[in-house]
């Protein structure tokens, strides 16, 4: 009997065990599976903290502007918040009714655009009416003894009463927290950066803090203003072209504009249908989505970045992806917000020697 041990081909070659690095990797993937699944379970907590955070970068400056008047921050706050609130509201009450008379014009709307589209769908329904007839071939049981079961839901009063409800709680919750971080942000900031043990890292922490405030404060201010600019835009093209209501559609346009590519795809669709219900003729319609196309085109290409710079350019690729997950994961909220995240993130990334390769992987400017 041999008892000498056998060793295994696998054990004999050098490196075939485990990889430690291939272990990190598991436990990396694993954790950002875990934050993905909490960040998709605590929307209702983290929502409106997010908002609430993102609206502080851009009510900081008129909120210090006022403590250096000898007014307390508290009150400057307050003041703040009234004011971008009241703006806020008289816009919403301006544009409610507007909006409300789309919605019960809709279906008219869409049987008028249905019959300037006719001519183009010919060949589409022609193809679908041969589908069709394949189908009734090949359906051996006919259909004919089957029984339609047809369940009701809430009816719309109920549940336009509920979203309201629920918007009116987030809005209130979101200014409340949003009081607190104006007022309360930069102590709890400083004393964060109060509890390093080092003041040399004391030191850096605060200029990278100073600077990534300033920075997104800027950034946030003068982003809301070029949609702002290109809501005007498209504002004034429909007033010109004879569109009802011009000036919802140039809120829809400045409020798209905050989500890239996705936005202005879906606001030249918009548009170009409203046209085309409601301009004639058809020539002078087409006008309506060419000019908001040519609109955003201009503000993407020329617009923001001579303004912005490429120190705030992301890479298309990333910026999809980036928006793709948080729209899966908090619908329309998440499109929204993504983009402000990301670029918070490459700031932040960008001032950390640990975190320059992400900021490298973010970044569309060649020499990041």
């Amino acid at each position: 009997m041999n008892d000498t041990p056998t060793t295994s081909p696998e054990a004999s070659i050098p490196g075939s065990g485990p990889s430690p690095q291939g272990g990190v990797w598991a436990v990396r993937i694993l954790a950002l599976l875990a934050v993905l699944a909490t960040v998709m379970v605590a929307k209702a907590v983290l929502l409106p903290v997010i908002l609430a955070f993102l609206l502080n970068f851009l009510l900081r400056g008129p909120v210090g502007l006022l403590e250096r008047w000898r007014i307390p921050r508290a009150v400057g706050a307050l003041v703040a918040i009234a004011a971008i609130t009241g703006l806020v509201a008289t816009g919403v009450a301006q544009l409610a009714e507007p909006a409300q008379e789309w919605l019960h014009m809709a279906p008219r709307t869409l049987s008028k655009l249905e019959g300037k589209l006719r001519q183009v769908r010919k060949p589409v329904e022609e193809v679908s009416r041969a589908a069709e007839q394949v189908k009734d071939l090949t359906d051996l049981d006919g259909g004919g003894g089957q029984d339609r079961v047809q369940i009701e839901g809430p009816s719309a009063s109920r549940t336009l009463f509920s979203q309201v409800g629920s918007t009116v709680s987030m809005v209130v919750l979101v200014l409340f927290l949003l009081f607190f971080f104006l007022v309360f942000g930069d102590d709890l900031v400083q004393r964060m950066i109060g509890r390093m043990s080092e003041s040399s890292r004391q030191r850096r922490a605060r200029l990278i803090a100073e600077y990534i405030e300033q920075t997104l404060s800027g950034y946030l201010l003068t982003i809301s203003a070029i949609n702002a600019c290109l809501g005007l835009g498209v504002g004034i093209v429909a007033k010109v072209l004879g569109l009802p209501s011009p000036w919802l559609w140039a809120a829809m346009a400045a409020l798209l504009n905050f989500v890239p590519y996705l936005g202005a795809a879906l606001g030249v669709a918009i548009f170009g249908a409203v046209a085309l219900s409601s301009v004639e003729p058809v020539t002078r319609a087409l006008l309506a989505p060419l000019l908001y196309l040519l609109l955003t085109s201009l503000e993407g290409m020329v617009i923001t970045p001579m303004i912005v710079g490429r120190r705030f350019s992301l890479n298309p690729l990333v910026v999809l992806i980036w928006l793709l997950v948080w729209g899966w994961m908090w619908g329309i909220a998440g499109t929204l917000i993504a983009i402000p995240l990301l670029t918070i993130l490459k700031v932040l990334a960008e001032q950390l020697p640990a975190w320059r390769s992400v900021a490298a992987v973010i970044s569309h400017d060649p020499t990041a």
